[in-house]
């Protein structure tokens, strides 16, 4: 996503740059500066909608519209200025958004697998 453009959304949404830069823990030149390149890094995308409350999808969704036709065909129509699909950034980080839910559900379920080991022991206990 162009830099240009998540200022915009930010500055559509009333998010004060300041604040916004205080509450990611840098200086407002180096977040001005993000907002310069035509390409924003997706760690600092993500970092952004977690500070604002809103899933990273709400950066890239932004004039999406969805029309079902008599067919029961699903067609989604988008705006080629808010939405950069021919480079596939946006299935770039939705495969890394399931990367990491994936190795958060392995290491839940490794967790799980060494409770249950340790309830197991207690249990078995006089």
């Amino acid at each position: 996503m162009k830099g240009q453009e998540l200022k915009e959304i930010l500055r559509k949404e009333g998010i004060i740059l300041l604040q916004l830069a205080e509450d990611l823990g840098m200086s407002q030149q180096n977040l001005s500066a993000a907002f310069t390149r035509d390409d924003v890094k997706s760690g600092l995308i993500e970092k952004i909608a977690k500070s604002i409350g809103k899933p990273v999808g709400f950066f890239y969704g932004e004039g999406l519209s969805q029309s079902v036709t008599g067919n029961n065909n699903t067609q989604v129509a988008g705006n080629a200025n808010n939405v950069n699909t021919g480079d596939g950034a946006v299935l770039e980080l939705l495969k890394m958004k399931d990367e990491q839910l994936l190795i958060a559900m392995r290491q839940t379920s490794k967790a799980q697998e060494q409770m249950d080991r340790v309830l197991d022991k207690l249990v078995g206990m006089p």
